[in-house]
């Protein structure tokens, strides 16, 4: 016994084939497109991610940068305000010392001229001063 295909198969085989064809126009093919653009804006934002890594490691340099160049500046500032002020402050001190030092000539001075004043004055006394002292110490007059 021999099987043989009928027309039947080739029917199936027609309704197939033209299944096939209808699923890829209706089905297959938009779903394909609707791959292929996910994919492509995928790609797109991947592309728009790495551009804004891209630009915020160079902007997180530059940053860096700035700020490393503002605290040298800062630093540099720092160094000669410090270096100003300690001139300012020898500049002062030596204005005191030397503002001390004509204050204790000048007092000398005048201790001086008062000491020469008072012996000069003890020394127009001086024989009042011995006569009464000797007076004192005799118990009598020697006027």
């Amino acid at each position: 016994m021999e099987i043989l295909p009928d027309n039947s198969l080739y029917i199936q085989i027609i309704n197939f084939l033209a299944l096939l064809f209808i699923l890829n126009f209706i089905l297959y093919r938009p779903v394909r497109k609707i791959l292929s653009e996910r994919k492509a804006t995928l790609d797109d934002f991947a592309r728009a991610r790495e551009d804004f890594e891209t630009r915020a490691v160079h902007s997180n340099q530059k940053l860096q940068e700035q700020n490393d160049s503002a605290k040298q500046k800062g630093s540099q500032a720092k160094t000669s305000l410090i270096q100003e002020a300690m001139t300012d402050q020898e500049n002062i001190l030596k204005e005191a010392a030397s503002a001390a030092q004509q204050k204790v000539e000048q007092d000398r001075t005048e201790i001086n001229a008062q000491e020469a004043a008072a012996h000069r004055a003890l020394e127009q006394d001086l024989d009042l001063f011995s006569k009464a002292l000797a007076e004192k110490i005799l118990r009598r007059s020697l006027a």
